[in-house]
């Protein structure tokens, strides 16, 4: 039962045998295949014809070589044939001879081949009536029987041969070294079988046709890929190296082996490969030049794809023509290990100057610095996505900080400029410009910080890509975190004065209000100057006291009596 796929050929073997025990050579048959669609919803019915005679000369199938283990061993194939009387059945010898030759391979086409570095012979093997073989080289070279024979010299007598009894031709065939063998290699050679006396001046035979081709196929693999030299850390030069093998057994004929890289640029690469043996192995290198990557960003994808390109190359297996080597292009920085030690030191550093930030106030800005350093390290301790914005965050956060926690020194110059005005002896000669003195070095100073921990993500010399999203960042970055700064401490000067300023307007309204009560008359005379009619409010006193005197005594007598009463 088949099963007929639309627009697809299917092939199917039907196995004839012959129950003629002496057949003529003339017998036929037709063998007609029928084809009944078993599905109810299919119409139609399809009829295969042929015609089947007798031939003494005949081809079971071509022939698939494989190649020797040695290269000295040849392959012997065999081919039959069979005598078949015409009349009485006597034993006869036939004639054998190569008539054409045709080379598989194109060479012409392939240029870069030599056919003499792929030498082919076929040598005929001849039982004689001794037992020995006896062996007739055959010429593959300028092979043309034409309609007849080629002469005497080209036809191979063979042994006696009885009716109806198959006898087999054997062919010794010597192909290519081993290492030398290329795909689709072989020939197609044409026989001809001449009865001794029924070829009519050679002009009657049996032909056939056979081709002689190698089961070989070649197989280019992709091995191994690594980085042979340098490393992937952006703006350097390293090597990218591959082990190709070829896994067949015949020669890969002219293919390239390709590579793309993420975050590098392959700079050389190599040559095509023309020839490549069966077993070889060899390994090819690209040089790349990494990428500088965004200077926020502590890595990026540097995956290299390395890939076998063989458009010529029969029967390969592409499976295996692919590998992928994955790895990251590092940003410039120390490795862990110095990079945590260096943290562990400046962070330490930043603590211990902290603490003596009573002594001095300049080791409030040492504590600053080594903070602000220390998460520059940090920036390169640990390699996930969104570890390096968040140090980043955290440094503008620390120095906005650290920029808050520095303008104690604005209070000291207010209250310097308060006891001036007192009369009191002060530190500063003019207080204003002392101001401008403090406000511009604190944000000189408390601006550094942020540069010096650039430097140690960014690295010296700066790997930075000068390109307008990374510029932009850079500076608009840089802009933020000074621009905070300054608004920090513009905001203490101001939050000092106007607090100063205030106390200012206190005192001297405390000072009013004392000499005031402290001289009575001159007070109610700067009252009645301001228009304040004094003897309303004095009126408006006495006669309110005195209704109170006497709803007090109203109730007192009231109290009184209410207490005889109930006595």
């Amino acid at each position: 039962e088949l099963e007929l796929i639309r627009n697809q050929n299917i092939s199917f073997t039907i196995d004839i045998v012959g129950e003629e025990e002496n057949p003529d050579l003339d017998l036929k048959a037709y063998l007609v295949v029928t084809i009944t669609p078993q599905d109810s919803s299919v119409e139609g019915v399809e009829y295969l014809n042929t015609t089947l005679s007798m031939s003494r000369f005949f081809k079971i199938s071509d022939y698939t070589l494989k190649p020797p283990e040695n290269n000295d061993q040849t392959v012997d194939v065999n081919m039959m044939y069979s005598h078949i009387p015409r009349g009485p059945s006597t034993s006869v010898q036939y004639e054998f001879e190569l008539c054409r030759a045709n080379r598989l391979f194109d060479f012409e086409t392939n240029s870069l081949l030599d056919e003499a570095n792929y030498p082919w012979a076929f040598t005929l093997l001849v039982e004689e009536t001794n037992g020995s073989i006896s062996s007739y080289p055959l010429p593959l070279l300028n092979v043309d029987c034409g309609g007849s024979s080629s002469g005497p010299e080209s036809r191979y007598t063979l042994p006696l041969s009885e009716a109806w009894n198959p006898k087999l031709i054997t062919i010794s065939v010597d192909m290519p070294n081993k290492e030398d063998i290329i795909t689709e290699d072989g020939w197609e050679l044409t026989f001809r079988l001449f009865h001794p006396t029924e070829n009519a001046g050679y002009t009657i035979f049996d032909e056939e046709s056979f081709r002689f081709e190698l089961d070989v196929y070649a197989d280019p693999t992709v091995k191994r890929v690594w980085i042979s030299e340098g490393t992937l850390q952006e703006g350097t030069d390293s090597k990218l190296s591959a082990v190709i093998r070829n896994e067949g057994t015949a020669q890969a004929l002219f293919f390239e082996v390709t590579a793309e890289c993420s975050g590098s640029e392959i700079t050389s690469s190599p040559m095509p490969i023309a020839l490549f043996g069966p077993g070889n192995e060899t390994t090819v290198e690209w040089d790349l030049t990494t990428n500088k990557i965004d200077w926020w960003a502590q890595s990026v994808d540097g995956t290299c794809v390395v890939e076998i390109v063989a458009p010529l190359v029969s029967k390969n297996v592409v499976a295996n023509d692919r590998l992928v080597y994955q790895d990251e292009v590092y940003s410039w920085s120390p490795d862990q290990s110095s990079s945590f030690v260096a943290l562990i030191i400046f962070t330490l550093l930043s603590l211990i100057l902290g603490r003596l930030t009573g002594q001095n106030e300049k080791f409030r800005l040492f504590a600053v610095y080594s903070g602000i350093l220390g998460l520059g390290f940090a920036f390169h301790l640990i390699n996930v996505l969104f570890w390096g914005p968040l140090v980043l965050i955290v440094a503008a956060l620390t120095v906005w900080r650290m920029a808050w926690n520095s303008t104690d020194e604005f209070r000291l110059i207010h209250e310097d400029y308060q006891r001036a005005r007192k009369g009191v002896s002060t530190l500063y000669a003019d207080h204003f410009q002392a101001l401008a003195d403090s406000r511009r070095q604190l944000r000189v100073i408390l601006s550094l910080p942020i540069f010096g921990m650039l430097a140690v993500v960014i690295g010296i010399p700066p790997q930075l890509e000068m390109d307008r999203t990374n510029l932009i960042s850079l500076v608009g970055y840089v802009g933020i975190v000074t621009l905070g700064v300054w608004i920090l401490v513009k905001r203490a000067d101001s939050l000092y004065g106007g607090l100063y300023g205030r106390l200012t307007d206190i005192e001297i309204k405390a000072t009013r209000i004392e000499r005031d009560l402290s001289d009575p008359a001159r007070l109610l005379n700067d009252l009645a100057n301001d228009g304040i009619d004094l003897s309303e409010i004095f009126d408006e006193s006495s006669a309110s006291d005195s209704n109170m005197f006497e709803n007090m005594n109203m109730d007192n007598i009231l109290g009184d009596e209410e207490v005889r009463d109930d006595a």
